[in-house]
């Protein structure tokens, strides 16, 4: 495991920390390193994807196109989604390959879209050189994200559930890639507010 997991920051307001959760989304984008936005909530993905749009950074809310997110998500736009997107959607692999760009089954809709094997040799063969082709621009995109430190995982707020913190950030690292995470928090997060003193 060579992910880098970065110590939570903590802000005072909730208007704060996405202030600083959308700087730190916007300084990635600058130098094309692809980021994964996990949110506790539709409404504060919501909330996120306003503010980016503010700052002009082009991204995925995976909520509105889950269906798409697979095939249409390029790796160097942000994603921002909630849990249970980021579980169906997300490749584990996505730090160090472009699969979250090209869906797995885009060859064989290419060449043939009602069947799982090429029904001739031609067809075969034309199924082959596409293949071929997106694993070469695979190979290239993943020398390019690793480049960059992988995979960034931003967790926007910590969950109730630490298992759930942990699948998110386990996104990132995967197979001795590299990648990176780190979580945002302020005193106004439910999970805060609701947490007993300490003594």
């Amino acid at each position: 495991m060579v992910r880098a997991d970065e110590p939570d920051l903590i802000f005072k307001t909730e208007d704060a920390k996405f202030a600083a959760v959308a700087e730190d989304i916007s300084q990635r984008f600058e130098v094309g390193q692809p980021v994964l936005v996990g949110t506790a909530s539709v409404e504060k993905s919501e909330h996120l994807s306003r503010l980016l749009e503010k700052q002009g950074i082009p991204h995925t809310v995976l909520q509105r196109e889950v269906p798409r997110a697979r095939g249409e998500h390029r790796p160097r736009r942000p994603a921002v989604c909630t849990a249970s997107p980021w579980r169906r959607t997300w490749p584990a692999a996505a730090s160090t390959s472009c699969s979250a760009a090209i869906p797995e089954d885009r060859p064989r809709r290419t060449v043939s879209p009602r069947a799982s094997i090429p029904p001739t040799p031609s067809k075969r063969r034309i199924f082959a050189a596409e293949v071929a082709r997106f694993e070469a621009v695979c190979a290239t995109e993943a020398e390019e994200v690793r480049r960059l430190g992988g995979l960034y995982v931003l967790g926007s707020e910590r969950h109730e559930s630490r298992r759930i913190d942990n699948q998110l950030r386990g996104r990132s690292g995967r197979q001795g890639d590299q990648g990176e995470s780190r979580f945002y928090l302020s005193l106004e997060d439910e999970l805060m507010r609701s947490s007993p003193p300490a003594r």
